[in-house]
């Protein structure tokens, strides 16, 4: 199989049918891209890896699917980001919570401060 062929493709150059952020591995979609550099033509060499099994690959592929690519992870980076926002608001609201609790117990003297 050569490097620009899908292991799904019918054998044409540039067939690309896997997703880049499917690892063969372990069937996780988080492959992420370790480098990447334009070759030839819309032809791009990239080098990924999975940090789920350990999984790394280099190969050439067309533009349509790093793009593809770049789209899930900025998708993936968004997802995160509204967690961090989500998680770092809920921390936030439980810490009020307590410091009021421990207002109204007079549990907090000027020495803690």
């Amino acid at each position: 199989m050569g490097m620009l062929d899908s292991p799904h493709s019918s054998g044409s150059i540039g067939h690309w049918t896997t997703r880049l952020e499917l690892c063969p591995g372990c069937d996780r979609d988080m492959v992420q891209p370790d480098s990447y550099e334009p070759l030839w033509g819309d032809r791009w060499l990239i080098a990924r890896s999975c940090p789920n099994c350990g999984w790394e690959h280099e190969g050439v592929f067309p533009h349509a699917a790093l793009r593809s690519f770049e789209e899930h992870l900025d998708a993936i980076d968004d997802r995160l980001w509204d967690d961090l926002v989500r998680i770092q608001r809920e921390l936030i609201d439980d810490e009020v919570g307590r410091f009021a609790a421990a207002l109204q117990a007079n549990a907090i003297l000027p020495e803690d401060f």
